[in-house]
């Protein structure tokens, strides 16, 4: 059996495909494509297999003629897709897709992390140098996991989200923790015996 090849199509997953049906794809040597083996997306012209498609263009009126695929919008079937289900042929994702979803184009609903990062910034601010560079950080990742959420991208807004997710909250636990001891110093005599100190130390 032939290895069959998914392709990113206009921000979607579109496939499976054989090699010598890829050309009539539109594949370029920058083009992002998957099959069986590989752990993620690559770049087409990293695969040795696939070199023979950017070395010669097709010639048009030669005796290769592309084959007829399915209409994504319509439904129509091919030869090839025509014994497959009719959920299976408009998705063009095989049960063995691991990055099936992680090109949809529709905006995703998630946890919006970036105001509590920011509130933890605020916080680092007059607390710590630590919650500071955590709040900043989780900054970053949360305005990257909402961007990613927007091009409809989960797989890479999750892992960002997550990472906002988890360094707003340690921040935020060491900044309740830091006004927390500081109240104590405040309020417990503690100031008073650090200056008594500082005074018999002059």
């Amino acid at each position: 059996m032939e290895i069959q090849y998914y392709m990113i199509i206009d921000g979607r997953q579109a496939g499976p495909f054989v090699a010598g049906e890829l050309r009539y794809h539109g594949i370029r040597p920058d083009s992002m494509v998957w099959r069986q083996g590989l752990s993620d997306w690559v770049a087409a012209s990293s695969l040795v297999e696939l070199a023979g498609l950017f070395a010669v263009p097709p010639v048009p009126g030669s005796e290769e003629v592309p084959p007829v695929y399915p209409d994504m919008n319509s439904g129509m079937t091919s030869g090839m897709n025509a014994g497959a289900a009719p959920a299976d042929r408009q998705s063009g994702y095989s049960g063995s897709n691991p990055f099936q979803g992680q090109y949809d184009q529709a905006p995703i609903e998630h946890t919006n992390w970036l105001p509590w990062a920011i509130v933890c910034t605020v916080l680092g601010t007059m607390t710590s140098c630590l919650t500071l560079i955590l709040g900043i950080i989780a900054i970053v990742q949360a305005n990257k996991a909402n961007d990613f959420y927007r091009r409809g991208n989960r797989m890479m807004g999750d892992s960002a989200n997550s990472t906002a997710k988890t360094l707003t909250v340690i921040g935020l636990v060491l900044a309740v923790l830091a006004i927390i001891g500081l109240i104590a110093f405040f309020t417990t005599g503690l100031l008073q015996n650090y200056l008594d100190l500082l005074e018999q130390l002059d």
